[in-house]
């Protein structure tokens, strides 16, 4: 039996321990994880996907108002849009994590509260 390839997103940039227990826990599952980011090429098959967390999304994406005081990754935002574009219709697994969730919410045309803190009492 061939291990599920499982793709893992992560930034170029930053720390990635957080991908390693990612990568960890498909690899002692039975699956086959592979690092995915804005540099690296994009496998032709995927039979999962993990979207972690990280960075901030871009307040455009989801009609928020752009705030300066925030990091975001548009190069990682194109990378795991475009994933959750060709995973959706083929019935793929796709995991958000975090941020991961909150992007796939986005996509899927829900609202985020980019600061629920101020927004939000309690």
């Amino acid at each position: 039996m061939t291990r599920p390839l499982i793709g893992i997103t992560t930034s170029d940039y930053k720390s990635r321990i957080a991908w390693w227990f990612d990568w960890f826990a498909v690899w002692r599952h039975g699956g086959h994880p592979l690092r995915l980011s804005p540099s690296r090429p994009l496998p032709a098959h995927l039979d999962g996907l993990i979207i972690g967390g990280g960075d901030d999304i871009q307040a455009h994406l989801y009609g928020g108002e752009v705030q300066l005081d925030v990091r975001v990754d548009p190069q990682r935002d194109e990378l795991e849009l475009e994933l959750i574009e060709r995973f959706v219709p083929l019935g793929k697994p796709v995991l958000g994590i975090c941020r991961g969730a909150q992007l796939l919410n986005v996509h899927l045309g829900g609202t985020l509260d980019p600061d629920i803190y101020t927004t939000h009492e309690g």
